[in-house]
């Protein structure tokens, strides 16, 4: 639960930043409250804001309900409060919403549902709607299983979650990839043949970043550029598995750092 409430203040931390400006500051003092599980007090802050329409106390007065923090647990009110926040485009909301599809909590089980409602968070930007998008592509939730496409989907949420830990430690060192020209043992063994001859194109070429962090372990390969929208996730995918081999090595003065790497595709192969 300590993890949870860890992952939920960082969300909501988020969400601060994007409050109106007439009610930032109660917004402020309603997550405040939360981060220091003062939940009644959260509760009592955010629900005026909330019954306003903003989207943020909405989202905030869910995750109060769902969870049960000051106030009994009430999956019916979190599924309304989510509902009303998703329809305002809330990312976070939607992601949340996915999950209450999914498990069948404060509404019947919609699996179908499930899926849209995680593809529109990650639409919108959200990590977790990233990480659900691809465990849902991953294990078959309310969509046919596409390993490649969640393992693009989890690498997003990963570059992501990664910018945000880099930011946090050391905001100033934040800026461009690098150009890096990779080793061969670090390249894909072999291009994504099937979707290239059904999308008539014998060459695909693009750009990809991804960071090497502090223990030496590749985050976040994501695509920059990609010739033919339809193959970034092939590209991201085989360079995810390529960059993570036993024969790709990273010493450590690519540590801490993010690159950025041309490629392209034959079907023949490099």
């Amino acid at each position: 639960m300590k993890a949870l409430r860890q992952r939920l203040c960082c969300v909501l931390l988020s969400l601060a930043g994007a409050a109106s400006i007439a009610g930032a500051a109660t917004y402020d003092e309603a997550l405040e409250a939360f981060q220091r599980d003062d939940f009644a007090v959260a509760r009592g802050l955010a629900e005026p804001l909330a019954q306003e329409g903003n989207r943020e106390a909405q989202t905030l007065l869910g995750v109060l309900y769902w969870r049960g923090k000051g106030v009994g647990r009430n999956d019916g009110l979190a599924f309304l409060w989510f509902t009303k926040a998703a329809a305002q485009e809330s990312a976070e909301a939607l992601s949340y919403l996915g999950r209450m599809y999914e498990m069948g909590e404060g509404t019947a089980e919609d699996k179908q549902k499930a899926f849209e409602a995680f593809t529109r968070s990650a639409e919108l930007g959200s990590a977790s709607g990233k990480q659900h998008l691809g465990r849902a592509y991953h294990y078959g939730i309310g969509v046919r299983k596409d390993v490649v496409r969640a393992r693009y989907w989890y690498e997003q949420a990963d570059a992501q979650e990664f910018l945000g830990e880099r930011r946090e430690r050391t905001p100033s060192l934040i800026g461009p990839p690098a150009p890096l020209k990779l080793a061969s043992e670090c390249r894909p063994r072999t291009p994504p043949v099937a979707t290239m001859r059904r999308l008539g194109v014998s060459t695909a070429s693009g750009t990809l970043t991804f960071a090497v962090d502090r223990d030496g372990r590749v985050r976040g390969v994501t695509e920059q550029s990609v010739s033919d929208p339809e193959l970034r996730y092939e590209a991201v995918a085989y360079f995810s598995d390529s960059l993570r081999s036993e024969q790709c090595l990273w010493d450590a003065s690519s540590r801490g750092r993010r690159f950025v790497v041309p490629f392209r595709f034959n079907l023949t192969g490099w």
